[in-house]
């Protein structure tokens, strides 16, 4: 079938000229086909896949390599803590006065010892001592100085740890 490409009428195949109108008509041309474009002749790049098992054994052994660092690491630190804790401490009082004196030794509040001290000696003696007893007056020496029952004077010190871990406290007493 042939439409008229003036009034549209439709007419037969081997029709030259519209039954209705009597325009001459023209064959149509067979329909083009849309362009494609040809298929690539070569194939598009695509990035190979990333095999990231050997990133997750990687991060896996740092990881453990930290887990067990940090357990080795608190290890030596608890037991550092542990030998402090078994501690002693090395009490040294000087007399500098003339007399003799009757004192008595208070480590951390706790009375652990009494004695005479004669002019110009020195008494020292060890203690045990934990620095982590957490008591409010930690670390604190205090000798107490009578003269028959009565309170003569007081002397404080402060317990220290040298640089070799040991512990110490030195008084001087003077008038």
């Amino acid at each position: 079938m042939v439409y008229c490409g003036k009034c549209g009428q439709p007419n037969t195949d081997d029709s030259k000229f519209c039954t209705r109108c009597a325009n001459p008509l023209t064959p149509q041309p067979p329909p083009q086909p849309q362009y494609q474009p040809p298929p690539p002749s070569y194939t598009p790049y695509a990035p190979p896949k990333k095999n990231n098992t050997t990133l997750i054994i990687l991060v896996v052994v740092l990881i453990v390599i930290l887990v067990i660092g940090g357990a080795y690491a608190t290890w030596l630190v608890l037991r550092e803590v542990d030998d402090l804790s078994d501690s002693e401490v090395t009490i040294s009082i000087t007399s500098n006065v003339g007399v003799t004196m009757e004192l008595e030794l208070e480590i951390e509040g706790v009375l652990v010892d009494s004695f005479t001290l004669a002019p110009g000696a020195t008494y020292q003696n060890t203690f045990p001592f934990d620095p982590f007893s957490g008591s409010s007056n930690a670390f604190e020496v205090l000798v107490i100085r009578y003269e028959g029952n009565s309170i003569y004077n007081t002397y404080q010190g402060s317990i220290v740890m040298g640089q070799d871990g040991t512990f110490s406290c030195d008084i001087s007493i003077y008038d």
